[in-house]
């Protein structure tokens, strides 16, 4: 069984929506305990509704990308995906495409499989080149499935 994910997969899922909720969240709600009228130029009510504006922006921004994003590996029959809490088995056969998108940093994936699973039909995640070289050269016949 290769893994198909990135190991930047966890931190993406697990610490940056973390560290966002939890220390941004502590700053917004700090803004409340603040006696100042003023900070810098601006006046606090408005330094308030920006910060609960942001983290709300970045709180929404992070559930639909990072929060979503799901471990994949794969052997010659079969796809495991995982959220880091539960895994779930699937025949390769259900699977219709996987599309890759190199966006620099990080290549993403986008797993379509044919019917519902319990992720849902479309399941993304990050991959490196690396770990899509292992696979490809493991398992040659998973390159029907493969869009570069």
């Amino acid at each position: 069984m290769k893994q198909l994910s990135s190991n930047k997969t966890l931190f993406f899922k697990t610490f940056i929506p973390i560290f966002w909720l939890v220390f941004f969240g502590a700053f917004t709600l700090s803004t409340f305990f603040m006696t100042e009228s003023y900070i810098g130029q601006i006046s606090i009510q408005f330094f308030r509704i920006l910060t609960i504006v942001s983290y709300l922006i970045g709180t929404i921004t992070l559930a639909i990308t990072a929060m979503r994003l799901k471990r994949v590996e794969l052997n010659a029959s079969e796809i495991f995906v995982s959220n880091y809490l539960k895994s779930y088995k699937y025949k390769i056969e259900d699977l219709e495409k996987i599309r890759i998108q190199n966006y620099g940093i990080f290549k993403s994936m986008k797993i379509t499989f044919k019917g519902q699973t319990s992720f849902g039909k479309k399941i993304s995640g990050i991959t490196s080149e690396k770990k899509l070289k292992r696979v490809l050269l493991e398992y040659p016949e998973h390159q029907l499935f493969i869009e570069l």
